[in-house]
């Protein structure tokens, strides 16, 4: 027997029902960037720099496309002209990170 999963269903469900129930999935999808004061913007700005002089590793956490990933690894290149920072994770890999998108540095 094959089932139909969801279609099923939607025959017993008003339309008004279903535009309510996809704007809320639209609403959860969407993780919008938190804003930063100036304090809290010269803090993370510290954290990157003394982090890629000293060759320290470090932990972001970046909401892109909507889904926040975290990355651990050690700064290897700073890029002002494209606001991005380019990190060499433990697993030896390279990741170009925009700054923008950067929610959280440990």
């Amino acid at each position: 027997m094959k089932d139909r999963g969801t279609i099923k269903w939607t025959s017993l469900m008003l339309p008004e029902h279903v535009s309510m129930l996809r704007n809320i999935w639209e609403e959860e999808q969407q993780h919008p960037l938190p804003s930063f004061d100036e304090q809290k913007l010269a803090e993370m700005n510290h954290t990157i720099m003394s982090a890629y002089h000293q060759q320290q590793s470090v932990t972001f956490i970046s909401c892109q496309n909507g889904n926040p990933r975290q990355y651990t690894g050690i700064i290897t290149q700073l890029d002002e002209k494209q606001s991005t920072i380019r990190l060499r994770t433990i697993h030896q890999e390279y990741i170009t990170i925009p700054l923008h998108t950067i929610t959280q540095i440990n």
